[in-house]
């Protein structure tokens, strides 16, 4: 799995994520974390390039990078939560649009809460976006950081979610893990829902009992409350990847 850390775009680092990218390892995955730049000091597009250069770049390299393990990777996965849900959705379409099509070896994308729309127009928020951790106060200012302006709203690989559907369409399997008491849920089962209706093979998870971000959120750095949750999605996303890796036997 390339995994892309969430943060708003403003924050996050390989080390916050350590803990829950040496869970994924323990079921099954090698795990590669790519370490974009953040906003506000580098807007869209940098921490996008970043994650399709880091992409590009792996796939070729991965055997190298891995050395001495003993294991050789012929498919990957690509997944992140929150921003980096966003940042695997559009790497991966903005791969589409340069390439024509996703190169061989990526076989799924796994975007956990994935932030979809700068609109904000979604009906959870005036429900959600208060009490729940992520609050919609923070996530126009995340954008707003992201964006640099307003002029990039209806840029296709800013807001996926107006991604030409011809590209969409070329997506690999897809496996959405949205949160029940987040804002962002409706963004990521709506664009899900378009996914399916495109043809791409999508699975689409609502967690429920979950706020925004309890996925990276378990383990020594963070709150007992999550480990759970944050389990139970490594052992799903393990249990996809390992179906995937059987229709690819």
């Amino acid at each position: 799995m390339i995994f892309i850390h969430g943060g708003g775009w403003v924050r996050g680092t390989l080390d916050q994520y350590d803990y829950i990218c040496g869970k994924l390892c323990e079921s099954g995955f090698v795990v590669a974390s790519v370490d974009y730049r953040l906003c506000p000091e580098y807007k869209y597009p940098i921490p996008l390039n970043d994650c399709v250069d880091s992409i590009k770049w792996l796939l070729p390299n991965i055997n190298t990078v891995i050395g001495s393990s003993g294991r050789t990777i012929e498919h990957v996965i690509v997944g992140g939560d929150s921003a980096g849900g966003h940042l695997t959705l559009s790497s991966l379409l903005k791969i589409i649009d340069q390439d024509g099509q996703l190169p061989p070896q990526i076989i799924g994308a796994c975007p956990i809460y994935p932030v979809i729309d700068p609109s904000l127009s979604s009906s959870t928020w005036p429900v959600l976006g208060k009490d729940y951790r992520l609050t919609e106060n923070f996530m126009r200012q995340c954008w707003q950081w992201f964006m640099g302006n307003d002029d990039l709203k209806n840029d296709p690989f800013v807001a996926v979610c107006k991604c030409d559907d011809r590209l969409i369409s070329k997506l690999p399997p897809t496996l959405i893990i949205t949160a029940q008491f987040d804002p962002l849920n409706e963004e990521g089962e709506k664009f899900a829902e378009k996914a399916f209706s495109l043809g791409t093979q999508t699975h689409c998870i609502r967690m429920m009992s979950t706020i925004h971000g309890f996925f990276a959120q378990g383990g020594p750095t963070g709150s007992p409350m999550h480990e759970p949750y944050s389990n139970l999605a490594v052992q799903i996303i393990s249990e996809w990847k390992s179906t995937l890796l059987s229709v690819k036997s």
